[in-house]
């Protein structure tokens, strides 16, 4: 699910406000959202190696070594497309 997809399904969500949350809940799980949106890289060198970093999240990678951004979606993301499914 794309970032811009998932926040219009939170405002769909929200805008319902009978769910099993009240609607101050699904804007603040919106805010969540936009904190891990998408950072989008290409390596110019090889057009078709492309992806997405979540601008939030960082994954270790083990010792003596620096984390670097997680994929996106992150495992944040995942977890609310899980239960919104």
């Amino acid at each position: 699910m794309t970032h811009d997809k998932l926040l219009t399904l939170l405002k769909d969500y929200a805008s319902k406000a009978g769910l099993r949350m009240d609607r101050n809940c699904w804007l603040i799980l919106s805010d969540v959202v936009e904190l891990h949106k998408p950072k989008y890289w290409q390596n110019p060198n090889v057009p078709e190696w492309n992806g997405a970093n979540c601008t939030h999240c960082l994954e270790e990678r083990g010792d003596y070594m620096s984390p670097i951004e997680a994929s996106y979606p992150c495992p944040t993301i995942q977890a609310i497309e899980k239960e919104l499914g």
